[in-house]
C-alpha cells in the first residue's frame, strides 16, 4: 500500500469519462502506454519523478512529488480534470 497516494489525480478519458488514478504503479503505466503527448517536460519530469519514488515508495516526499509531477503532465496533455 506504499504506493498509494493520498488524494488521487483524475484524468478525463475518452471525452466525458474520467479515471481516479490512486497509485504510482497505475501512473507510470498510463505515461508508458496510454499518454496523448510524451513530447512535453511535464511528461519527463513525471517519468523521472515517478521512477525515483517507485524506487523507494516508503519516502513520504518523493510519492508526494510524483503525484504533483503526474498532475502537471496531466495538465500540460490537457486530461487533467478537476473532479477528485
Amino acid at each position: 500500500m506504499k504506493d498509494w497516494w493520498d488524494k488521487p489525480v483524475c484524468l478525463i478519458v475518452g471525452k466525458t469519462e474520467t479515471c481516479r488514478v490512486e497509485r504510482m504503479e497505475k501512473a507510470e503505466d498510463m505515461l508508458l502506454n496510454d499518454w496523448p503527448d510524451d513530447s512535453g517536460p511535464a511528461y519527463s519530469h513525471a517519468r523521472e519523478a515517478l521512477t525515483k519514488a517507485l524506487q523507494d515508495p516508503a519516502s513520504d516526499s518523493s510519492r508526494k512529488a510524483a503525484r504533483l509531477a503526474f498532475a502537471a503532465a496531466a495538465d500540460e496533455a490537457g486530461i487533467l480534470s478537476d473532479d477528485a
